[in-house]
């Protein structure tokens, strides 16, 4: 790190303000968990300025973020500690949430989170998640255009939210967040032989609904229905589709996880340049090769409800889609300038683009792209312009979701 901090690479200014690895934190969390080491092996990429910048960042998220993270005896349960501050009845937010690794939070961190997924069910309240994002008219826009990251960045955040508010003043939920899945991690098992598939790879399988039980078995929730192995265990004993049959499908996981899933890929993703190889791709295309490359992959290869519109309904979509986050959070971190977010003009982005070699937020969905951000003739004919003032559309029938008591 203090090689690389002193040389002139771009974002390098944005870890050193938000880094929260202090060296003598750093060698506690070493002495103290062993197996936290396997986040340190070295893997091969092209060291460019820009990937150096990113194994950075992903050493910073996939490492130090963990550093904080501590069982508390005297605050909630959750990924961020002491979430809050309360005065003379008034709950106000005061620190960051900060996500962590299924694989790396604490036994309890995990239960928690099963109970808060389990009451939500109960409350009907999980149901209407799965519902929003099974719409046909919300499928097209958040599927079938640039919208796809952001609407799911706000899909994540407000499920979390929900999930915040279940114990109300009782607070047992309030620091709770979602948990990302570190995919990338379990490919490097596999390429290491220390194991062989998908599901003999990724822990959260297992731990978020359990092995199948059955296979040939169907599943109908808001109104799709899909075919796979049943899977019934923790947190879905109490889920019932649409004709009240508990459980979800899935595929059996005995396929290998795919390279799409690999760090490199991953790295490359997000250092990918335009065609001029000097300014970094706009977020129309960065999301639109995200969404068709590592999150396809995962979807398709989980299987069942996972490659549907009904997706939500198997937990893993949470946990994915919370790293799914985390890869934009990564994108905007290495090429956005926020510094130019007041220069929304073709002009002065563009301008800004050449000089700086990062990009003004709002250049991202501009002409100056050259990239169609509604990819199919559903989306191009419902929602023919999308920009970056344009409000998000999220709806179940014509109802928007701000007016829906249950979300």
């Amino acid at each position: 790190l203090e090689y690389v901090s002193s040389q002139t690479i771009p974002c390098l200014n944005i870890i050193s303000n938000n880094s929260r690895m202090e060296s003598s934190s750093a060698q506690n969390v070493r002495k103290q968990s062993g197996h936290d080491e396997r986040r340190l092996r070295h893997f091969l990429v092209p060291l460019t300025s820009t990937t150096v910048v990113i194994f950075i960042l992903l050493v910073q998220l996939f490492i130090g973020s963990k550093l904080p993270i501590a069982a508390s005896t005297t605050s909630p349960l959750g990924s961020n500690q002491q979430c809050s501050t309360t005065s003379q009845g008034t709950t106000t937010e005061t620190n960051p949430r900060i996500r962590g690794d299924w694989d790396l939070i604490s036994p309890s961190e995990r239960e928690l989170f099963l109970q808060a997924i389990e009451l939500s069910i109960d409350r009907g309240y999980y149901q209407r998640f799965i519902a929003m994002h099974a719409d046909a008219t919300t499928a097209v826009y958040s599927h079938e255009s640039c919208a796809f990251a952001l609407f799911h960045r706000t899909f994540v955040l407000a499920f979390e939210n929900m999930l915040r508010s279940l114990d109300g003043e009782n607070g047992k939920f309030a620091c709770l967040t979602l948990p990302y899945w570190n995919i990338m991690e379990h490919h490097l098992e596999q390429r290491n032989g220390k194991c062989d598939s998908l599901g003999g790879c990724a822990r959260v399988m297992g731990d978020l609904g359990g092995s199948p039980y059955s296979y040939g078995d169907e599943r109908l929730y808001a109104g799709v229905e899909m075919e796979g192995g049943l899977c019934k265990d923790r947190p879905l004993t109490r889920l019932k589709d649409d004709l009240g049959r508990v459980g979800i499908v899935r595929e059996d996981g005995t396929v290998e996880i795919p390279d799409t899933c690999s760090y490199e890929t991953l790295i490359q993703l997000i250092a990918s340049s335009s065609a001029n190889e000097d300014t970094p791709v706009s977020y129309a295309e960065f999301t639109h090769l995200m969404q068709k490359g590592i999150h396809d992959a995962v979807h398709d290869n989980i299987g069942g409800m996972m490659p549907s519109m009904a997706s939500p309904s198997d937990p893993l979509f949470l946990v994915w889609h919370s790293s799914i986050d985390l890869f934009l959070y990564l994108w905007e971190t290495c090429h956005l300038d926020h510094s130019n977010n007041e220069k929304n003009d073709e002009t002065a982005s563009a301008q800004a683009a050449r000089t700086s070699n990062r990009l003004p937020p709002l250049w991202a969905f501009g002409e100056s792209s050259n990239f169609q951000c509604s990819y199919s003739s559903d989306a191009k004919s419902s929602f023919p312009h999308i920009n970056a003032t344009s409000e998000l559309y999220m709806k179940i029938d014509t109802l928007d979701i701000r007016n829906d008591p249950l979300i």
